[in-house]
């Protein structure tokens, strides 16, 4: 009686053979993947900037600037800039009385570094942030309610049907 011939797979070779190739393709796949994400990793990094400072001057944008946590970021941000590193901050705040305010807790501050953007609108954010480098929103997650707004904002929405209108 002779040895039984052993049992072969799909492509004539035998289970332990098909078994160690499908294992060596998932680690290679395996191994493609690691280096495909690192690449993809390094590149977002990259383009946002992290890793490295931008040349010249870093720009710091805070909204939320009079708040308890803004008003830090924003202290910590003019120590820097008085120590000497190559740091300015831009707070943004959303009324006259909120940067009155800041300007009296942190007289290291300069008046032209706080910027009023009521209701934070789309156009005025977008002309207190220009040139900046990096964000810090520290906004409050509650806004107040402005109940003499609400008339004018029933009005168009409602009655005029403006579009976009909150």
């Amino acid at each position: 009686m002779g040895s039984r011939p052993r049992a072969r797979g799909a492509k004539g070779r035998a289970p332990s053979e098909e078994s160690e190739g499908g294992t060596r393709a998932a680690l290679v796949a395996l191994v493609l993947a690691f280096f495909l994400s690192l690449a993809l990793l390094l590149h977002s990094w990259a383009a946002l900037g992290v890793g490295g400072l931008p040349k010249g001057p870093l720009k710091v944008c805070v909204t939320g600037a009079n708040g308890q946590t803004g008003s830090i970021v924003v202290r910590k941000l003019s120590e820097r800039k008085a120590a000497g590193e190559a740091v300015s901050v831009v707070g943004i705040v959303r009324s006259e009385k909120s940067k009155q305010q800041l300007l009296k807790q942190l007289p290291s501050v300069d008046a032209s570094d706080v910027k009023v953007v009521p209701g934070y609108e789309k156009d005025a954010l977008k002309e207190a942030m220009a040139g900046c480098d990096r964000l810090v929103i520290l906004t409050s997650a509650a806004p107040k309610l402005v109940v003499s707004s609400l008339f004018g904002v029933m009005w168009n929405k409602y009655v005029m049907q403006k579009a976009g209108v909150k």
